[in-house]
């Protein structure tokens, strides 16, 4: 978990081979899902169902499985909603900007990393709306904020 808040991230089983991440994930508790393997793929989104049901923790998801070297946002994967639902809770929609620079500048110098966070599904929102409009109901927001993100710059 992440200090107080007990937050764990779903994230490709190769990043516990990466020098720092590694070990930062392991420390999270994350959940490696392996996305070369259906079935184990599976497993590690019905132990998100269980924490989320059983209350143990939140989950983050960057719902577009990788990065962008370009900063440019991928299209989402709409299956990451699949978890909210299964598990029926809310899904909280948030926009994280200036990781691309943090690699870069480790042990250099610090990194201004910004969360904004933009809006809350209800667990009946999340009932009602189908992965597919989860996926770019979230992209649109988070694109309207890099948009207006942008133009202050």
């Amino acid at each position: 978990h992440l200090g107080r808040f007990h937050i764990i991230p779903i994230l490709k089983k190769e990043a516990e081979h990466f020098p720092i991440a590694g070990k930062c994930s392991h420390y999270t508790g994350f959940i490696p899902i392996d996305r070369s393997n259906p079935k184990e793929g599976f497993r590690a989104i019905l132990k998100a169902v269980r924490f989320l049901k059983e209350d143990l923790s939140s989950i983050y998801i960057a719902p577009e499985g990788t990065r962008n070297k370009d900063g440019r946002m991928s299209s989402f994967h709409a299956g990451s909603f699949k978890i909210a639902q299964k598990a029926q809770v809310p899904v909280v929609i948030a926009c994280v900007t200036g990781t691309q620079n943090v690699h870069s500048n480790f042990f250099r110098r610090f990194t201004h990393v910004r969360l904004d966070f933009l809006e809350v599904l209800s667990k009946e929102q999340v009932a009602e709306m189908t992965t597919v409009e989860m996926a770019e109901h979230s992209q649109e927001l988070i694109q309207a904020r890099l948009d207006e993100l942008e133009k202050k710059e």
